[in-house]
């Protein structure tokens, strides 16, 4: 048990029996972690029974029926949206517009707080994002204005711009007031003009991503599938959307909490700052437990990302949707925090981690178990979690203490 614990939470044994140790010590909870564990078995067993192996399968043998799961829920999820699109669109039948109008089925009528355009605008005709205007390839500010969203521009900012312009911009977030938020329908904006294409190229295989929100905008950036789709991509931006989606939800949340605060504008800018330096690939982190908790302690973002992600089949209307749509879905509903140990290795079951392995070229790749490892610290924290008491238990859980 220890040795799945520390390989997965990328800790040493005695680090892990520390922390598990403080935990309990603390709060009282003995044996939380025996009862995850055994827990994690229980569902590990009837998955493995479910890809049709059993206990002796070998880590090829497991690894190679995920990738067949992760197909299958693919291609039903290309099959509907196409059913989706062809009965509620045009006889096309494109996947794009399937997938569109479900999304926006989801999101239609749903009205959240989000930071005005005319306080980014100000501050671009003030601060001329010259590397943006360069890149781009427009000529004056006011011509980028006009064809841009400003969702656009600030992904921009943060693709093109330098370290020195990305701090001042950053800052600007300390000048917030509430006046400067308003409430308005969440957008999915559409990236048209060709000079995008090789950035999202580039975002997808950094990120992991095939869409992005500016949650501070109430905004998805959401780039066209092909025609005929990629085996996997149509479920990678299915879960991507989601994310983003509930990033906005959740930056809404943030907003409500904290907007009556003469600190509103120090409460954003702490927030997008933690996720800024958190997920930047520039700054070469992993998402590690141990820096995920730590950045997001010190910056603000407070483990943000992961209680997303562990609600993601919890009360979700997206995934519920999507589960309609794929039956083979279902199979990864309870396998966030799963995993397997085998040779020394982890084999994650959870449908990111599972997705992007299936997606890598050479199997000689280390395989990725981030969203394994996030999820299996959340759980382990879970009975000891309270609103108030974030800050307390993650200073309880950061093990250099």
């Amino acid at each position: 048990m220890i040795e799945f614990y520390s390989k997965t939470l990328n800790l040493k044994p005695v680090e892990t029996k520390k922390l598990i140790y403080k935990l309990e010590q603390r709060y009282k909870k003995p044996k939380h972690d025996l009862n995850l564990f055994s827990q994690i078995q229980v569902v590990l067993k009837h998955k493995l029974i479910d890809l049709g192996l059993d206990s002796s399968a070998t880590a090829e043998d497991i690894i190679i029926a995920l990738n067949h799961k992760i197909v299958d829920v693919d291609q039903q999820l290309v099959r509907s949206f196409q059913t989706v699109a062809a009965t509620r669109v045009n006889a096309l039948a494109k996947v794009n517009d399937g997938l569109d109008y479900v999304f926006h089925e989801v999101i239609k009528d749903k009205q959240v707080y989000a930071i005005k355009n005319s306080f980014f605008k100000s501050y671009f005709i003030e601060n001329k994002p010259k590397h943006v205007l360069s890149n781009l390839g427009y000529r004056s500010l006011n011509s980028l204005l006009k064809h841009e969203p400003v969702s656009l521009t600030i992904l921009a900012v943060n693709l093109f711009e330098s370290k020195t312009y990305l701090t001042k911009f950053f800052k600007h977030f300390l000048t917030l007031q509430p006046t400067d938020f308003e409430i308005r329908p969440i957008q999915i904006v559409k990236p048209h003009h060709s000079h995008w294409s090789q950035y999202f190229d580039y975002l997808e295989r950094n990120y992991f991503g095939s869409a992005f929100a500016a949650q501070e905008l109430a905004t998805i950036i959401m780039p066209d599938l092909m025609d005929y789709p990629p085996v996997k991509s149509t479920l990678l931006k299915c879960l991507t959307m989601n994310k983003e989606l509930m990033k906005i939800d959740y930056f809404n949340s943030f907003i409500k909490l904290h907007l009556g605060s003469h600190n509103i504008g120090l409460y954003v800018h702490d927030y997008l700052m933690g996720e800024y330096e958190l997920f930047d690939p520039n700054n070469k982190l992993n998402l590690s437990w141990n820096n995920f908790h730590q950045i997001a302690e010190s910056k603000g973002a407070k483990l943000s990302y992961g209680f997303l992600e562990s609600s993601d089949f919890k009360n979700n209307s997206v995934m519920s949707r999507l589960k309609e749509l794929s039956q083979d879905l279902n199979f990864f509903l309870d396998t966030n925090y799963v995993g397997a140990l085998l040779n020394d290795q982890i084999i994650s079951f959870n449908i990111r981690d599972v997705l992007k392995n299936s997606l890598q070229k050479t199997r000689q790749i280390q395989l990725s178990f981030d969203h394994l490892s996030q999820e299996l610290y959340l759980k382990m924290i879970e009975p000891y979690l309270t609103k108030r008491d974030l800050g307390q238990i993650l200073e309880t859980a950061n093990i250099n203490a």
